[in-house]
């Protein structure tokens, strides 16, 4: 039991450390409205008039964002003025009534123009870089502030205009590779996405995304004799997460999703199996590999 409640403060840790590594939600202001986006660690952003521009360390990656009132005008109108401004040839482009996706050509190389409405207004985002998977999560972070219950999220992805996602190469990412982990006599088997990258430290393993980001970690022990639900419910409060919500509840099983100190959402699930337990902290959202590996979570026999 004592060593059960030594996890309570691994966890905690465990979930602080991932919170600095992650990006830092920063609000900018303009006489038209307000809006915030998560500025990733490592990348730089500066005001301009009614926007921001964010760019990578290394200067290899650049977006801008800026906020247009919308006078009647359709997002793509917009989009295709940014375009002409900028002197980039249209080679595809993706609209519907919200918004507008141009995949563009510049001098050679590819920039994404993506015009969408929020809250009565339109955001003209612009990008251009290597690192697509960044700037889709910035892209995605974007959200519009209405001074009240909340803002509108962009929400999204401009980029499969531009790479041309395929179904197949989606569920090959996720399929995973089983691997073994754990304590001995206390071990556990989750399928590996491709491409992920997997730390041990002493009980507890850690997944990273491709792109390196922690989406989350998993330790095993022995059953200290409590339910699944008050074991998460006490993980939860003791790793600093409040405003905890029940997402799944049995006797072998249970979920609580809340909001850590420092401001990252995450979930904790617990799973029983006779003697053993298995607790895995999970940063929301979940992206497609993390519910994937999570799904496959099984105890070794």
């Amino acid at each position: 039991m004592q060593r059960f409640f030594c996890l309570f403060a691994a966890l905690a840790l465990a979930l602080a450390l991932s919170c600095q590594a992650m990006a830092a939600v920063q609000t900018f202001h303009s006489q038209i409205k307000d809006f915030t986006v998560d500025v990733p660690e490592g990348w730089q952003a500066k005001a301009i008039p009614d926007g921001c521009q964010i760019g990578s360390a290394d200067g290899r990656n650049g977006m801008s964002i800026q906020i247009v009132p919308a006078d009647g005008r359709a997002p793509k109108d917009v989009a295709m003025a940014a375009a002409k401004a900028a002197n980039a040839v249209v080679k595809e482009e993706e609209v519907d009534g919200e918004s507008a996706t141009l995949a563009c050509e510049l001098n050679g190389s590819p920039l994404l123009i993506c015009v969408v409405n929020m809250e009565g207004c339109l955001f003209s985002v612009v990008m251009a870089g290597e690192d697509e998977k960044t700037m889709e999560k910035i892209f995605d972070s974007l959200e519009a502030v209405d001074d009240g219950e909340g803002g509108q999220k962009a929400g999204g992805s401009p980029f499969d205009v531009a790479i041309g996602h395929v179904a197949g190469d989606q569920d090959k990412a996720v399929a995973g590779n089983v691997q073994e982990f754990g304590v001995p006599g206390h071990r556990f088997t989750v399928a590996v996405p491709e491409g992920w990258q997997v730390k041990t430290d002493k009980n507890t393993v850690f997944f990273h995304n491709p792109q390196g980001a922690l989406r989350f970690f998993a330790t095993s022990d022995e059953n200290p004799g409590m339910s699944a639900g008050d074991m998460a419910e006490g993980l939860a409060k003791s790793a600093d997460i409040s405003g905890t919500s029940t997402v799944e509840k049995s006797s072998s099983r249970a979920r609580v999703r809340g909001r850590h100190k420092d401001g990252m959402d995450a979930s904790i699930l617990v799973l029983l199996d006779g003697k053993h337990v298995l607790i895995v902290t999970i940063v929301e959202p979940e992206d497609e590999g993390t519910k994937a590996a999570v799904a496959s979570l099984a105890f070794v026999k």
